[in-house]
């Protein structure tokens, strides 16, 4: 058995860090108080999961007052940021990078010109490929900074990350995780679908039988330009998901996913049906 903790939508300001303003320190009191309280059964902690919003305008200084939270959090569970997995979200974005005007603004308003994916293939890719400057990239720097240490980065060769967990499951599963970019295109336009994961990011899922997928992504579904093809692909290969934004803290099961037939009595657990 894994026991994983799932954060999201943190959203540390460090100028509040510690201020009457600072909404959120009694909950993150509360939280580290009950992380000392379990994980039921004796058992341990075995990772860290972000699903976006670290910081709140994407500057270095957020990431840093995040990271000292992240510090606590460890010395509590004993892990490290070598067992934490982090996707960005749209607050991971630095914003002044992408104004009205600024020639990413007008990438991205390229990208959502055409609902069409033959068209943000086309568009993503030349963007990345034949910038020199990669422009596309430049608002996730600071993020990359914080992420490299885990692995976790945004790249021009890899939008998206996928990475085996070490420790198996039980009857010889293997968990992998699939870190989605849903934070690519977004700016001050964000909206319901107006953003976008893209093909590129999900060529790493694939029905592997010994392997059970779980995708973190900051945006639901019905944020992205692409919800249809990300739904199908959720249903298809990764029986578990985690998701931020919205800030509503809910579980929701789907009983159209198919469990691997000798799997049936996991209660979460599967992988991709041919």
């Amino acid at each position: 058995m894994l026991t994983l903790i799932h954060f999201s939508d943190i959203h540390f300001a460090p100028g509040d860090n510690g201020s009457q303003f600072d909404l959120n320190e009694r909950i993150r009191r509360e939280l580290l108080a009950n992380l000392a309280n379990l994980p039921a059964n004796s058992s341990n902690y075995d990772a860290v999961l972000v699903t976006g919003d670290i910081a709140y305008h994407g500057r270095k200084d957020e990431y840093e007052t995040a990271r000292h939270f992240l510090d606590e959090v460890y010395s509590i569970t004993g892990l490290s940021m070598k067992e934490t997995y982090v996707v960005p979200g749209n607050h991971d974005v630095d914003r002044a990078y992408v104004q009205p005007g600024f020639p990413l603004w007008d990438s991205h308003e390229a990208i959502r010109a055409k609902a069409d994916p033959i068209h943000w293939k086309d568009t993503i890719q030349k963007q990345l490929k034949k910038d020199p400057l990669q422009t596309l990239l430049a608002p996730f720097r600071t993020f990359n900074y914080f992420a490299q240490e885990c692995g976790c980065q945004t790249t021009a060769d890899k939008l998206a990350w996928s990475l085996l967990f070490p420790k198996p499951l039980e009857l010889g599963f293997l968990l992998r995780l699939h870190g989605l970019n849903s934070a690519l295109i977004s700016d001050a336009a964000d909206a319901p679908a107006k953003l976008l994961v893209s093909e590129f990011q999900t060529t790493d899922l694939g029905n592997t039988p010994s392997e059970i997928n779980l995708v973190m992504c900051h945006h639901p579904p019905d944020w992205l330009m692409d919800k249809a093809e990300v739904r199908q692909m959720l249903r298809r290969c990764a029986p578990i998901a985690l998701f931020g934004h919205e800030h509503s803290a809910r579980v929701q099961r789907d009983d159209k996913l198919i469990l691997p037939r000798d799997s049936g009595h996991l209660e979460k657990g599967g992988a991709c049906s041919p």
